[in-house]
């Protein structure tokens, strides 16, 4: 079986090309996990530092469930657009000012 589907591969290659408007599209949240990536370590230290963790509800199954919810419901929120522009600063900084030609360069080419 697998070597008539090899066979058929090679006999046709242009029927397992894809079309272009069939390409994968980034997903919004998906754009936005650089941000949670990073954020999201602050937000847990703040909780670590404030002793949250360390309640009786947490260890119980209801209040990891609550837990849960609320970590997805954060992963969500730093993926949205306002926590990434805010963000864009230490994810994407401009780099013009790197590749200026100042005066130093221009001296060398003359």
């Amino acid at each position: 079986m697998f070597r008539h589907e090899m066979t058929c591969a090679l006999k046709h290659p242009h029927a397992s090309v894809q079309p272009r408007s069939n390409r994968v599209q980034p997903a919004a949240l998906g754009v936005g996990t650089m941000s949670a990536f990073l954020v999201h370590a602050f937000v847990r230290q703040a909780l670590v530092h404030t002793h949250v963790y360390n309640r009786e509800v947490l260890h119980h199954p209801a209040g990891q469930a609550a837990l849960t919810v609320l970590s997805i419901t954060l992963a969500l929120l730093l993926c949205t657009r306002p926590i990434q522009q805010a963000m864009r600063p230490l994810i994407e900084p401009r780099l013009n000012w790197l590749f200026r030609q100042g005066e130093s360069t221009r001296h060398r080419a003359a």
